[in-house]
Order: structure tokens, then C-alpha cells, then sequence
């Protein structure tokens, strides 16, 4: 029974650290955060660099079954590369819009997620995989064409 008891223990300690990516009591690391998205033509506010954390934890929950963990994308089931992709790093409410909306394979995810884990998503992919554009999204541009 004690053994019954431990394994339980342990068990459900595995799934509650895997909740938190990782990181012990969940807490990004700010300076491996600065060295992974600093570069010297753009340095990031820790407010950035926390958003850009939480949309790469978003991107994989949501996003990466079909666009990858790489955003190379997968053609054969009409999800697009968002690795350098222009569409991405340029396009603001275009690009909001698509993904509000969804297009093709891609289901719209306006009821599915929140404007600020959106916004979070979309600073990520704009600015990940080469694709460097500087730019963040906000709550408030999502809800506003939500």
C-alpha cells in the first residue's frame, strides 16, 4: 500500500513539473531568455522577452502539430513554412485576422484562445526562425479585430 502510494506520488509530480516546461517553480530565466532573443540590432525589454517565452510555450501547445517546431511547415496538410516567411514578420492585421478567422486546413482559433496568449503567439512566430522582425502584438490589436 505504501509502495501504491509512492508511485501515485511520483507519478502525479511528473505530470505537475511537466505543466511547468521545465522550469523549476515555473519561472523563466530572464538572462537565458536575453542571450537566446538579444541580438546587437535588437534588445528586448524583460516584458518582450517574458511574451516571447509564453508564445514559444503557446506555439507548441497549439501550433506546432502542424506547422512544426522549426515553422518549416507541412505542405501536405496545407500548413505553410512560417520560417522566413514574410507574411509573418510584415503583415500586422492580415496576419491576425488569418489566424482569428483560420483559412484552409486551418481552423480559426478566435474561441480558443485569449488575446494576450494570441498576441504572445504572433510576437513569436514574427520574430523566430529567421524571420526578425522587431515587431510585438498586443491584447488590444487582437481584440480589436476579434
Amino acid at each position: 500500500m505504501l509502495r501504491s502510494a509512492i508511485v501515485a506520488s511520483v507519478l502525479g509530480m511528473g505530470v505537475m513539473l511537466a505543466g511547468c516546461d521545465g522550469m523549476p517553480g515555473g519561472e523563466p530565466d530572464l538572462n537565458a531568455l536575453a542571450e537566446q532573443w538579444n541580438t546587437p540590432a535588437k534588445q528586448w525589454s524583460e516584458a518582450d522577452l517574458l511574451r516571447l517565452d509564453r508564445g514559444q510555450k503557446f506555439y507548441k501547445r497549439t501550433c506546432a502539430a502542424c506547422h512544426m517546431g522549426t515553422g518549416e511547415g507541412q505542405v501536405s496538410v496545407g500548413a505553410p513554412a512560417l520560417k522566413d516567411n514574410a507574411f509573418v514578420s510584415d503583415e500586422v492585421e492580415p496576419l491576425i485576422e488569418l489566424v482569428l478567422e483560420g483559412k484552409g486546413t486551418m481552423p480559426g482559433f478566435s474561441h480558443s484562445v485569449t488575446g494576450m496568449e494570441l498576441a504572445d503567439i504572433l510576437t513569436y512566430i514574427s520574430n523566430a526562425w529567421g524571420n526578425d522582425s522587431g515587431m510585438t502584438f498586443s491584447m488590444e490589436q487582437v481584440d480589436a479585430l476579434r
